[in-house]
């Protein structure tokens, strides 16, 4: 998949949010750097700053509960 250099697409945090109300940025240490709207009402607005894997589980395609697993997945 391209970059978004590649594209020329870039997205804010407002658009981010405008278009998919359920994202999660997460930094290289499985931090949550942002969260959508829609996620936040369900997991709660304390989100940002917390650790990926203490607040979510992923069950498929496999168990994944680690930052290189989940990068091992991708694309």
């Amino acid at each position: 998949m391209p970059e978004a250099a590649e594209t020329g697409l870039q997205l804010g945090g407002n658009e981010l949010s405008a278009l998919f109300p359920a994202h999660l940025l997460l930094a290289e240490d499985g931090s949550i750097l942002r969260a959508g709207p829609s996620l936040c009402a369900h997991a709660g607005d304390d989100l940002v700053g917390a650790a990926f894997f203490e607040r979510f589980g992923i069950e498929r395609p496999s168990r994944i509960d680690n930052l290189a697993a989940l990068a091992e997945k991708r694309g």
